[in-house]
């Protein structure tokens, strides 16, 4: 029996980099968007999220202030293990505007997570 909805199929493993992930609309927007594909089983098995930040921070802090951003601008109820199966996947990488040569410390990086993923 045909169905209304698509049939709607994992992408292959990607990695989704976020420049300005430490930002307003990475935690309003972006990152609830990807824990609705997460919640329906639309994300690949292998996948990373890499966030861009101007400041040094730690992978953990910016999955906490991530997950702060997700409980409150959430669409959807916020399931604990989901989120943190997709927060688990998030990287933070430091680049600034105003210094050229850490965005090739940035490409070394994403080579690496690439090479692993």
């Amino acid at each position: 029996m045909p169905s209304d909805q698509p049939a709607w199929k994992k992408p292959e493993p990607c990695s989704f980099v976020i420049f300005g992930a430490s930002g307003d609309l990475a935690h309003r927007l972006v990152i609830p968007a990807l824990y609705n594909l997460a919640a329906t089983g639309l994300l690949p098995d292998k996948f990373g999220v890499v966030g861009i930040t101007r400041k040094t921070m730690s992978n953990e802090a910016l999955r906490d202030s991530l997950m702060k951003g997700l409980r409150e601008f959430a669409t959807r109820p916020v399931e604990d293990e989901t989120a943190e199966r997709l927060l688990n996947c998030v990287t933070c990488i430091a680049a600034d505007p105003g210094e050229p040569a850490s965005f090739d410390r940035m490409e070394a990086q994403l080579d690496e997570l690439e090479a692993i993923r």
